[in-house]
């Protein structure tokens, strides 16, 4: 069974989380930018490692846009549980790209040794 969940019990759990993940994930990029200017030699694994951040950003805003609640009561609920699917498709899919950027930097990593 799918269901809506009132928007005045949504925003308190989710909002939250949601700004957690992206203040994190900005710190991370920040950080990596910091690390990078520092560090002498080939910059590639920092770049593959910002990339995966950004990508994964995506991925959260998808995530987080799929699990908004729909207050149109004109839809049914088998069109929203296709919409639904369909984003947390799109979320899944630049999740993927986001692990493979981090596992190019991660072996970027490996060959500077």
């Amino acid at each position: 069974h799918m269901y809506v969940l009132p928007e005045a019990l949504f925003v308190p759990l989710f909002e939250p989380i949601k700004n957690g993940f992206f203040i994190v994930i900005a710190v991370t990029i920040l950080l990596l930018i910091f690390m990078m200017i520092k560090q002498k030699g080939s910059n590639k694994p920092y770049v593959w490692l910002i990339i995966h951040f950004l990508i994964l950003s995506l991925s959260g805003y998808l995530f987080f846009d799929a699990i908004k609640p729909t207050t149109i009561p004109e839809v049914t609920q088998s069109m929203i549980y296709d919409e639904v699917r369909i984003r947390f498709s799109f979320a899944g899919i630049t999740w993927i790209i986001s692990l493979i950027c981090l596992l190019l930097g991660i072996s970027q990593f490996q060959k500077r040794t």
